[in-house]
């Protein structure tokens, strides 16, 4: 690959997601008084690289409870046999045991990795740690999510702002740019799920004739999407159309419409291209899915951390490229999928 092509541009010309892979450029940003560099490319651009030695990489994530993150480990531990690397995994049960994942850190610190890949079960108490790997040398990549520092080596990041966007814009698109909406926000305080709602929000700006009715944050999981939008259903029985943060939400919100007997038209947009809400999509329960490319996030992350360790320079922060689903494009799905799902009967190597 060449780390240069679109990485010289001092300001984002356009940016443009299409049905497929979203079309990005490389920009620059200032931050924390340095040069940055901020790299969008398009998953054609990148090119997988060759390790010089055979390093060890190790791997932390937050959680195995849900199928993306088993989606993530499959980019991870594919992409590493690819690119001939040892992975040391370990995963923590659930966010609130960011403790655990802090021991897991350390001790691979002692042992001595070449470069850690951390997705952070906490944003502030995983700064310490990484402070301390960078101190002994050892190359941290953030992937996913962020940690309150920027003394680290890299960042590979899924845009959660562009999912709420992309989202919302299909959703006010198929309601002609008028009528009347719930949103089923991500949990709060959550940097991803704050920023899908600012995308939600700037587009709303912009269709003035779609009215918000209601929003809730609220946990990942089904029940709730029911319960909450049952709930709206009853407060607002107009509404045209719901907008959910994540697929789980709005299969919850399908749940309500069709236990109420619903029969007229609500349109409905969310992210996080699940095989359950491509299911339904095909069906005509929504109308609108975003995926987030977790096997590409656990490739890329693998790769910037071999070009790192071959002393090759890399952006600061990627952005993967990602998906989007409609009726229209189904004949794509089997391709654009393979960003998105692990192998089925794919299980973590132990």
């Amino acid at each position: 690959m060449h780390w240069s092509k679109g990485w010289h541009l001092t300001r984002l010309i356009a940016l443009a997601v299409i049905l497929g892979f979203g079309l990005s450029l490389g920009i620059a940003v200032k931050e924390a008084g340095a040069q940055k560099k901020v790299w969008r490319p398009k998953q054609s651009e990148w090119v997988r690289p060759k390790a010089k030695k055979k390093y060890t990489i190790g791997v932390l994530i937050p959680s195995l409870q849900s199928q993306y993150w088993v989606n993530v480990a499959y980019g991870l531990f594919d992409e590493a046999k690819k690119v001939g690397v040892n992975v040391k995994f370990a995963a923590t049960a659930s966010y609130s045991q960011f403790a655990k994942q802090v021991s897991y850190m350390e001790d691979m610190i002692v042992s001595g990795m070449d470069a850690i890949v951390l997705s952070a079960a906490s944003s502030e108490a995983l700064v310490e740690p990484a402070n301390l790997a960078m101190k002994k040398g050892i190359k941290v990549i953030l992937m996913i999510q962020n940690i309150r520092s920027e003394n680290v080596s890299a960042r590979v990041f899924t845009p959660h702002f562009e999912f709420g966007r992309i989202t919302a814009d299909a959703l006010a698109k198929f309601m002609k740019g008028k009528g009347k909406i719930i949103a089923l926000n991500g949990p709060p305080g959550l940097e991803w799920a704050i920023a899908r709602r600012k995308g939600l929000a700037a587009v709303l700006k912009k269709n003035p004739c779609i009215k918000l009715m209601g929003e809730r944050w609220m946990g990942v999981a089904r029940d709730e999407g029911l319960k909450h939008t049952e709930d709206f259903l009853q407060a607002f029985p107009d509404i045209t159309g719901v907008w959910a943060a994540v697929d789980i939400a709005l299969m919850g919100a399908v749940d309500a419409v069709q236990a109420a007997g619903i029969k007229r038209k609500i349109y409905m947009s969310s992210a996080s291209g699940t095989q359950g809400a491509l299911d339904m999509l095909k069906k005509g329960e929504i109308d609108f899915d975003s995926g987030e490319a977790p096997v590409l996030s656990g490739r890329w992350s693998v790769d910037v951390a071999v070009r790192l360790l071959n002393g090759e320079k890399v952006p600061f922060t990627i952005f993967t490229p990602f998906p989007v689903f409609t009726r229209d494009n189904q004949d794509q799905w089997p391709e654009l999928t393979k960003t998105e799902w692990a192998p089925k009967g794919w299980k973590i190597p132990r």
